[in-house]
C-alpha cells in the first residue's frame, strides 16, 4: 500500500511479528489496523506527530468511557463509537512513529499506559451503564443496579491483575526470555488464545458491546465478560505458577 506521501506498509512500518500477534485479536487486525493504514498518511501529511495521535487516542477513550458510564441510550452509543476512534488512533500512532523514525521508550510506555487505562475504564463504564439499562437477562434473572457496577469493577480488576502478574513474571524471569502469558503450544494454550480473541477491548468485545447497546442486553454483556475475564485471570495465574515452579 503506497500513496503520494510514499507511505508504504512494509516490514519497517508493520513488522510481520506484529501482524501475527494482531491476528489473535480479530477486531484490531481486520478493522482498526486496516483503517489505521488508510488514515496514517493523512496525519503524516498534516505534520501530526505519533505522540499527538496517542493523545487523541487516550482522549477519545476517556471521553467515550465517561459517556458510556453516565449517558442515556444515544450517549452510550456515541461513547461506543468514540471507543472505535480510540482503537483506530491507538493503531495509527505506531505506524506514524515508525514511518517518521520517531519511536521512543516514552512512546512505548505511553501506548502501554493507554491500552491498560482504557481497558479498565471500558468495562467499568459498562458496569455503570448496565446498572441503568440492564436490558434482557436470561432465566428472568434480576440483579440490583449496584451489582452491575460491582461486576464492571471486578472485570476491570481481573484485567489489571492478569497484566500485572504477567509483567511481574516477565521481569523476574527476563533472562530466560519467557512470556508472561500462556503462549506455549497445546490444547490449553490454543483455547486460551481463542478466548482472548473475544475477551478484550482490542478484540470482539468492542463490536459486541455496540450490538449489546443497540439491542438492549448490556446486563448480560457485563455478566458474560465478568465470567470470561475472571476465568482468563485464573487460568493465566495458575499457568504462570506452574511455569515458575519448573
Amino acid at each position: 500500500m503506497q500513496n503520494k506521501l510514499n507511505f508504504k506498509v512494509d516490514q519497517i512500518i508493520y513488522p510481520s511479528e506484529k501482524e501475527r500477534t494482531n491476528k489473535e485479536t480479530i477486531w484490531e487486525h481486520y478493522f482498526a489496523r486496516k483503517t489505521a493504514f488508510l488514515i496514517a498518511p493523512i496525519f503524516i501529511g498534516l505534520g501530526i506527530s505519533a505522540n499527538q495521535i496517542s493523545f487523541f487516542s487516550i482522549a477519545a477513550g476517556i471521553i467515550g468511557s465517561i459517556l458510556i458510564a453516565v449517558g442515556n441510550f444515544w450517549l452510550i452509543l456515541i461513547g461506543g463509537i468514540l471507543m472505535q476512534f480510540w482503537l483506530i488512533f491507538d493503531k495509527t500512532d505506531g505506524l506514524v512513529a515508525r514511518f517518521k523514525n520517531t519511536t521512543s521508550k516514552f512512546g512505548e510506555f505511553f501506548e502501554e499506559l493507554n491500552g491498560s487505562l482504557i481497558a479498565v475504564l471500558f468495562f467499568l463504564s459498562i458496569g455503570f451503564a448496565s446498572s441503568k439499562f440492564p436490558g434482557f437477562l436470561p432465566f428472568s434473572l434480576y440483579f440490583p443496579p449496584k451489582i452491575f457496577i460491582i461486576l464492571g469493577l471486578a472485570t476491570s480488576l481481573f484485567i489489571i491483575f492478569r497484566h500485572l502478574i504477567s509483567r511481574h513474571f516477565e521481569a523476574v524471569f527476563q533472562n530466560n526470555q519467557v512470556n508472561g502469558n500462556i503462549s506455549d503450544g497445546g490444547l490449553f494454550a490454543n483455547l486460551y488464545k481463542i478466548v482472548i480473541r473475544f475477551s478484550g477491548v482490542y478484540s470482539l468485545a468492542q463490536p459486541i458491546f455496540l450490538i449489546a447497546a443497540i439491542f438492549n442486553f448490556l446486563g448480560l454483556y457485563i455478566l458474560v465478560y465478568f465470567i470470561i475475564q475472571g476465568v482468563l485471570m485464573l487460568a493465566n495465574v495458575f499457568y504462570l505458577i506452574n511455569k515458575a515452579a519448573k
